[in-house]
């Protein structure tokens, strides 16, 4: 029987996305019209997660706030850190955010709304990755927690 370090020598797996870049608009039938980049997202390992939040913990109690969920530069904070563990450079796999969290925070162009929809999209790919069941019926949850 394999071990986990054998099973898990695969890469993380990743998806390309799409980041629209300053002056980009949405188009109703999907995509963007105007500037945009070729980003990789990764699936972030639970280091990667305490790591963001350690830093935005960080970040927050620095900056007056609180190290909390709730608290608006904390959550900020967690943000940008999620997204430089997460966005890759799709020619080489560096970090996209090759200035760190300095560079989401301090970037002419980059809205909360950029940041917000990129986000989503690396939510999204964590769950999508997940074993989790999306959605489930009476019956499948049943199922599942009763084991039958």
């Amino acid at each position: 029987m394999p071990t986990l370090s054998s099973v898990l020598k695969a890469e993380r797996p990743k998806k390309r996305i799409t980041f629209p870049l300053v002056g980009a608009k949405s188009l109703d039938a999907g995509g963007f019209d105007g500037p945009t980049v070729e980003v990789d997202i990764q699936i972030l390992t639970p280091g990667a997660l305490a790591l963001a939040h350690e830093r935005a913990a960080t970040f927050a109690e620095a900056h007056g706030g609180k190290a909390d969920e709730g608290d608006t530069s904390y959550a900020i904070a967690y943000r940008g850190h999620l997204l430089v563990a997460a966005c890759l450079d799709v020619d080489t796999g560096a970090p996209f955010f090759d200035g760190g969290f300095d560079q989401i925070m301090s970037a002419d162009g980059l809205t909360d709304g950029h940041l917000a929809y990129l986000l989503e999209l690396v939510e999204q790919w964590q769950f999508d990755c997940s074993p989790r069941i999306a959605k489930l019926t009476e019956e499948v949850f049943t199922r599942v927690t009763k084991g039958a």
